[in-house]
């Protein structure tokens, strides 16, 4: 039965005629219609899919699925995505905060390309809390979030068991936000995949991000484009590699940097040859292809590394916790002498079009 700007499904109607019925195509062609009301009628498998299909460009306001057979299998892969939709107040966030709450089968959220701000951004934080076991992949890019709001994350960050994916990008945290986040993504143990492109980073965020990767056995992927991250960060993450067996992908700038000094360029190519040799090697072992040899780390039983690095025509050797030597090298003088040049290998990286990086 159709009513005016609306249109009603008589109940008790067969889910084998649910596609005949073609209520799908309806809501999808209708420019006006803005209530439906499905009460009533089992919607399972083909049925729930077409209608969920067309609802991402229909115009409805009401929709009525009481009593519609959705299995808790169905509620169980809710993925819910709110890019680009001018969330900008603090009444926004409020009311996605209530709907999070009282969520707790949610996987996927998308806020990316919004305008939070920190103050939106602590409401939905709060209503994360309650997010402890199903979320899985958190977009939270160009939301105008600062290093302040990494205050609220930092809270929340260790309840996630089962967050995967991570995006923080186009954010300003700068170096702040990210020494904020250090001790809450060590305690994570389930982040694979952790995008913080064009983040106002420099080469101080990369020794604390090599430090996090340093103590982390399970990030797989890190993206830190679009930051001003020379040698000095470069050079940290390089040793964070030679310690860290998880990461198979590290997403830097191509393009050489300026340096105040000219030999300074050649050795960030050296350093991006190195730091992609040593992600191709951690993807080759995790494939089980060829066993991963370092002769410059001996790992103890305990999993305590001793590194020897050749600086200057001397072996250094560091029985320290990595992440302090880690920072000793950083912030020492570089000598001009150039790096040992490494072969670029053909790119084995995994195809980065489903992770939302």
């Amino acid at each position: 039965m159709k009513l005016r700007n609306g249109l009603q499904i008589f109940g008790n109607l067969p889910s084998e005629l649910f596609s005949s019925f073609d209520v799908s195509a309806s809501v999808d062609r209708s420019g006006c219609l803005w209530r439906l009301d499905a009460c009533n009628m089992p919607m399972v498998d083909y049925a729930a899919q077409a209608l969920s299909k067309a609802l991402l460009t229909s115009r409805l306001t009401v929709l009525h699925l009481e009593n519609t057979c959705l299995s808790a299998n169905l509620s169980s892969h809710l993925e819910l995505y709110l890019s680009e939709n001018n969330l900008n107040t603090y009444q926004d966030s409020l009311q996605l905060g209530d709907l999070l709450k009282y969520n707790s089968t949610l996987k996927t959220l998308d806020l990316g390309n919004n305008t939070m701000s920190d103050s939106g951004f602590e409401e939905i934080c709060d209503a994360l809390s309650f997010q402890k076991t199903g979320l899985r992949t958190l977009i939270l890019s160009n939301n105008h979030i600062t290093h302040l709001g990494m205050s609220h994350l930092q809270n929340v960050l260790p309840r996630f068991k089962t967050l995967e994916t991570l995006n923080l990008g186009k954010n300003n945290l700068e170096n702040r936000g990210i020494h904020t986040l250090k001790e809450s993504l060590m305690i994570n143990r389930s982040l694979l995949q952790l995008g913080l492109a064009s983040t106002g980073i420099s080469c101080e965020g990369a020794v604390t991000l090599a430090e996090i990767l340093a103590e982390s056995p399970h990030i797989q992927r890190l993206d830190v484009r679009q930051n001003q991250v020379l040698v000095g960060g470069l050079m940290a993450l390089s040793l964070a590699l030679k310690i860290n067996r998880s990461l198979i992908r590290l997403d830097l700038d191509q393009h050489l940097k300026e340096e105040k000094e000219d030999f300074l360029v050649e050795t960030q190519k050296t350093l991006l040859s190195r730091i992609s040799n040593l992600c191709t090697a951690n993807a080759t072992a995790a494939k089980g292809l060829a066993p991963l040899v370092s002769a410059s780390l001996l790992l103890s039983a305990r999993g305590r590394g001793r590194l020897t690095e050749q600086h200057g025509g001397k072996r250094r050797c560091a029985n320290s916790p990595p992440t302090l030597y880690l920072m000793f090298l950083t912030k020492a003088s570089i000598s001009p002498t150039p790096l040992p040049h490494i072969a670029q290998p053909a790119s084995t990286h995994p195809d980065s079009g489903t992770n939302r990086l």
